[in-house]
């Protein structure tokens, strides 16, 4: 999902969407010879809040089901449904009254079309004698069903027939691990290097330098790295993910020779076949810009894909190979020491865990009691068990880069409105998800970040030769960072900060309360007995351009009427930046009034609130 997205729901979070009609009511547009009618329902709507831009996503435990059957005297018995989510989980359900002198016989059933996929099949202790009904070959059915490793089964629309040997009977405990993922995923890829996702980073920290002739060599290109010779790695990122797929390491391997350069990947997290879904890219930096070469199913004219095992995981997961001419990225003649820029996007429907700082409160007048800091984390992934919230600041000698905070956040559930919420246990601004005593440092320069596998200690200095740069980072991922300012750097008067991204000074001051708002960081009050702190919830933030331009395509017509019209019947589900739109007024709720001004602008006779940009 597009976190500004979500935060641009918070501009209007109180509007409410309202018709009151005691007769039928149409309303005909005539522009440009178009005719537009609409019948509205006699009676009274309710106001109801506009929906939240993420209320597509499945918060339930379980995404899916199978329905568990065994065959008892030539008859199918149902015994059951286990319910399964994103990542895998172990379920048990008792068969009862098995015939112990025979073969047991399960049937797993699954409908619909969300990514279905089973780890192990046990009864008791008893692996499966046989399988029908999968994708995969039956040896290999049955090898990855023996234990729970990751090596998954796609189980997805489909029956499968368990046979389980003579005398397994006496176990009857079902044992399935599997997972069910929900029916939106997000679409966002792993980028490597990391910092390639972060917007402000400088541009060197978003590629990997590759020295031409530094690895010479070919790749074969045809789905398989069993008889490649790969060396050592050019590079290895952790990739953590939110998706339910094993967070493990991404390897790459470059290579050139005369005429073309080689790259391939090993995508450790995507353990699973998702067909035309799955892809990944080299992104290569010219003069001109970024030049993308994508290899998937549907795609091979740069690389081809494979799913394999390799030495570096256990269970069948996603590889690509990709073969780039290189005169398709500027090179013309024989390759010499040029340095060249790499950086490299993977997408299964493994997907990257987005943790992103929105909301911290390091001040307030007289003892600061209600220090938080809040986290928009998306999707949930359970636990946070590998995340940790850092700060730093300086040492008591002025030096730069020294961290004065490492918070872990074992034990924090992702709350179904996404935000965690992280205070000190004398806060008083309402009910927190995770408490750990803070301290935040203030009237300075600090640097808030949130990492993933920190092995590091408070007192560290990240910044050696104090010159504004982080020489050391001792976390294998980094999700986000704000610098909360007193100065700008370089400083004269304090240590060094580590943005961008940077917010405040604030009159000569480093913000007591800043919050995120449409992607941006503001300075928030002061003050939480008189402010504006949303703490655990959607921030709020006070931008909403009610033009009348609901289609936004700059340009107002009859269909942004129509629009506005269909949305006030409940016909049409608006976006945030819709509704805003719709509320042509500006009063806060979206009636056929809006509808109807919409209209007379189109004709000259009425005006929105605002004006279109």
């Amino acid at each position: 999902m597009n976190f500004n997205t979500k935060l641009q729901h918070e501009t209007y979070s109180g509007m409410r969407l309202h018709v009151n009609v005691s007769l039928i009511l149409i309303l005909s547009l005539f522009i440009a010879g178009s005719v537009f009618v609409v019948e509205a329902n006699t009676g009274t709507q309710e106001n109801s809040p506009l929906p939240s831009a993420i209320s597509y996503v499945n918060r339930s435990p379980g995404n899916g089901v199978f329905t568990v059957s065994f065959l008892k005297g030539g008859k199918w018995i149902e015994a059951g449904i286990l319910e399964f989510g994103k990542s895998i989980t172990s379920k048990n359900l008792k068969l009862t009254d098995l015939n112990t002198m025979e073969s047991v016989c399960v049937r797993l059933t699954h409908s619909g079309e969300t990514g279905t996929h089973i780890d192990t099949i046990m009864l008791g202790t008893h692996v499966p004698k046989s399988i029908v009904g999968t994708e995969e070959n039956h040896a290999l059915a049955i090898r990855k069903l023996a234990a729970r490793d990751y090596d998954v089964i796609d189980a997805g629309n489909r029956t499968l027939t368990v046979t389980f040997d003579k005398g397994s009977a006496s176990s009857e405990t079902l044992v399935l691990a599997a997972r069910i993922e929900p029916e939106r995923i997000g679409e966002k890829p792993f980028l490597f290097p990391v910092a390639h996702k972060y917007h402000g980073i400088k541009e060197a920290a978003r590629f990997y330098s590759y020295k031409m002739n530094s690895s010479t060599g070919k790749l074969a290109v045809d789905g398989s790295f069993k008889h490649e010779n790969l060396g050592t790695p050019f590079f290895k990122e952790y990739s953590l993910t939110g998706s339910g797929h094993p967070s493990e390491y991404t390897y790459g391997w470059v290579k050139n020779d005369d005429t073309n350069l080689y790259v391939a990947l090993d995508f450790v997290p995507d353990n699973t076949m998702d067909g035309d879904k799955d892809y990944a890219k080299v992104i290569v930096g010219t003069d001109t810009g970024e030049k993308e070469f994508i290899a998937s199913v549907p795609h091979q004219e740069w690389g081809m894909p494979g799913f394999e095992y390799t030495e570096r995981a256990l269970y069948q997961h996603k590889i690509y190979e990709f073969v780039i001419p290189l005169k398709e990225i500027g090179i013309t003649g024989p390759p010499s020491d040029n340095q060249l820029k790499l950086a490299f996007a993977a997408y299964g429907t493994a997907i990257p865990l987005e943790v992103l700082i929105t909301e911290i409160r390091i001040d307030q007048p007289g003892t600061d009691i209600d220090e938080y800091f809040e986290l928009f984390v998306d999707p949930d992934p359970g636990d946070m068990y590998y995340v940790q919230y850092l700060v730093i600041g300086d040492d008591p000698v002025g030096g730069s880069g020294v961290l004065e905070a490492a918070i872990d956040l074992i034990g924090g559930w992702i709350p179904p409105d996404w935000y965690l919420l992280v205070a000190e246990s004398t806060f008083t601004l309402g009910p927190r998800d995770l408490t750990r005593t803070l301290n935040f440092e203030n009237s300075d320069n600090v640097t808030h970040m949130v990492v993933s596998n920190f092995s590091g200690s408070v007192g560290m200095d990240l910044d050696t030769n104090d010159d504004g740069v982080l020489d050391i980072m001792p976390w294998d991922m980094e999700f986000d960072r704000v610098s909360i300012i007193e100065e700008e750097n370089p400083p004269e008067n304090t240590e060094w900060h580590y943005g961008p991204p940077v917010v405040g000074p604030d009159d000569g001051m480093a913000p007591f309360h800043v919050k995120r708002c449409f992607g941006e960081w503001v300075v928030g009050a002061a003050d939480p007995a008189t402010g504006d702190d949303t703490p655990g919830y959607e921030s709020f933030c006070t931008v909403c351009l009610n033009h009348g331009d609901v289609n936004a395509d700059l340009t107002l017509t009859s269909e942004d009427a129509q629009m506005a019209f269909l949305i006030v019947l409940g016909l049409l589900t608006p976006t945030p930046e819709e509704a805003c739109a719709a509320n042509c007024n500006g009063e806060g709720v979206v009636t056929a009034a809006d509808a109807q001004s919409i209209f007379g602008a189109v004709l000259g006779l009425d005006a929105c609130v605002d004006e279109i940009n």
